[in-house]
């Protein structure tokens, strides 16, 4: 039986929250009542309520807000100081964030393979903010390119923020791996912009398996973690497989499943209509004779020709 092996990546651009850095706390009331004047610090709850709500209502068209923008708008007091001071100020105060297991290493292995690398995500802040704390986590040796939605005022999945990082990274789609946590946002629309995805899921699904989309529950059980191939017995436990419905998967922490960007509990699959194999109906796709690859075998360094640029 043919093996399920992905072609080597010219890229690979990965989300920033639950994926690249794991959230540990956010306090959106804290974020704002830091940044506001002493006399109006009593505003932040109301505030926070009125922006979660103006959100909400963007990024049901996929738009986005910056907060500090928003706040300065909101606050005559704020006006006259500059947008990069109120926004330090939130940063400060709105969120804790470490490192996701094992990351550091595996982005490591990429760039030393000459893997180009960047962070794209979903935010109301600036990238200048995320580039620094990824810089401060050691992590902006290896990323080439850090995007923020806040930036551009489009987010995930709207297609055009994952055009935007392959021009700046100046790599091709079908040539890129995307690695994300939400469904929705990170693997529909990778899916739908063109570039292999991988969802980066901790715990059981439950979705119809239409495409093949790949998943993991974390970064430790790579090989481009580890640096090594794993033994028979250790691919034993982490097989890849691919199951009609999820519910009949067995569910262990090394365990990867194929999954479908067109399973979206908002979207049928005739809404959503993916591109990663458009020559397949998602019929077809669905009765596909089943197949089995080693997670080892997913991730293979690109040849010598790919040098580091």
């Amino acid at each position: 039986m043919q093996r399920d092996q992905l072609t080597p990546p010219t890229a690979v651009v990965c989300d920033v929250g639950d994926t690249l850095l794991r959230e540990v706390r956010f306090d959106l009331e804290a974020g704002i009542r830091a940044a506001l004047p002493s006399r109006t610090r009593d505003a932040a709850a109301s505030l926070a309520h009125a922006f979660r709500d103006e959100t909400r209502e963007a990024h049901a068209s996929h738009r986005e807000l910056m907060l500090a923008s928003w706040l300065r708008r909101r606050v005559s007091q704020l006006r006259d100081v500059e947008e990069e001071q109120v926004e330090d100020a939130i940063w400060r105060e709105v969120l804790t964030l470490v490192p996701t297991e094992g990351v550091a290493v595996l982005l490591r292995r990429l760039r030393g393979d000459g893997v180009r690398i960047g962070a794209l995500s979903n935010a109301y802040f600036s990238t200048r903010v995320l580039h620094r704390e990824l810089e401060r986590h050691g992590l902006t040796d290896s990323i080439e390119i850090v995007l923020s939605s806040g930036d551009l005022g489009i987010r995930k999945p709207d297609a055009r923020i994952y055009f935007e990082m392959l021009a700046r990274l100046g790599v091709t789609a079908g040539s890129t791996w995307y690695v994300g946590d939400t469904f929705e946002e990170d693997i529909v629309g990778a899916s739908n912009a063109g570039l292999v995805p991988i969802w980066l899921h901790r715990g059981p699904a439950s979705r119809d398996v239409v495409l093949p989309i790949r998943q993991v529950e974390d970064w430790t059980d790579s090989p481009a973690c580890t640096g090594r191939r794993r033994s028979t017995r250790d691919r034993s436990a982490i097989e890849l497989r691919r199951h009609r419905r999820y519910p009949r998967a067995a569910s262990t922490r090394a365990t990867t499943r194929l999954v479908s960007p067109c399973g979206s509990r908002n979207q049928s699959v005739d809404q959503m209509r993916c591109t990663c194999q458009p020559s397949r109906s998602s019929t077809s796709c669905r009765s596909r004779s089943r197949s089995r690859a080693d997670f080892a075998e997913w991730y293979v360094a690109p040849s010598h020709s790919m040098a580091r640029r």
